[in-house]
């Protein structure tokens, strides 16, 4: 949720920039923005689930938990804060809260009918939002400049890739690693999945008004030929990569012995 709402969010911010020619100091608009978001997703999302604790009716913890994130969203669209990382934060403090009332919530909720509810939500809402990109790629034209770009795209992809999840994991203990898997082989596996879906290219598609048709339509290629990559490639070899890993796991263990 984090990666997913700070892209949204730096994304919306460097837009504006240039669509409204916003000026100041970058950085200083930027922690305004991120900083009075976590602010406020943050106090109302402990108000809000101080409340929930008190009612043992899950229909009311999920009209709650609605509650907490539309406040907040509210909240920061009044006072020019991103509701994207404001929603994010509500989403990770009522993870980590639930985790502490787990026992409770069996009780409480033993159909689970608040987990359902918003695992329907989600899959709803990816369905609608890969559809809605579907139509909206129905028009796009190929590029032939993209068959030049393909590999350079690709391959910046998985270099970005790996050294966010590398430095990330670098600042991990080894025994918070799954699978006691090395810091290294951790990071070439989360690499690899790392697959690009729907968010990239429905952003990519609000652009379209900022760039000249030319330029849009090499955009969206390579978006769409990375997507297809990352979703084809590598969905189809994650398998074999993390059974690369282990087997090198076990030679390494047996050279031990």
């Amino acid at each position: 949720m984090l990666n997913d709402g700070l892209a949204v969010t730096l994304f919306i911010f460097f837009k504006g920039i240039i669509s409204n020619g916003t000026s100041g100091n970058i950085l200083m608009i930027l922690a305004k923005e991120i900083i009075g978001a976590i602010f406020v997703g943050f106090v109302i999302s402990f108000i809000m689930h101080k409340l929930l604790k008190q009612s043992n009716n899950p229909i009311m913890h999920i009209l709650i938990s609605l509650l907490d994130v539309s406040l907040c969203y509210v909240i920061c669209e009044t006072f020019g804060f991103s509701g994207v990382i404001a929603s994010v934060v509500c989403g990770m403090y009522f993870a980590h809260q639930d985790k502490k009332i787990v026992r409770w919530k069996e009780v409480v909720d033993p159909k689970e009918l608040y987990s359902d509810f918003w695992n329907i939500i989600e899959s709803l809402l990816n369905s609608v939002l890969f559809v809605l990109v579907g139509f909206s790629v129905l028009s796009i034209e190929i590029n032939k400049i993209i068959f030049l770009l393909i590999p350079i795209a690709i391959i910046l992809n998985l270099i970005a890739r790996y050294v966010g999840v590398r430095v990330s994991t670098m600042l991990m203990r080894e025994k918070n690693i799954p699978s006691k898997l090395s810091k290294k082989d951790f990071s070439k596996l989360l690499t690899w999945s790392g697959l690009k879906g729907g968010l990239s290219l429905a952003l990519a598609l609000t652009t379209k008004g900022l760039l000249a048709s030319s330029d849009f339509t090499i955009v969206i290629n390579m978006i769409l030929i990375t997507i297809l990559f990352t979703t084809i490639v590598q969905g189809l070899i994650i398998g074999k990569v993390y059974k690369n890993i282990e087997k090198k796991r076990e030679e390494k263990s047996l050279r031990v012995i």
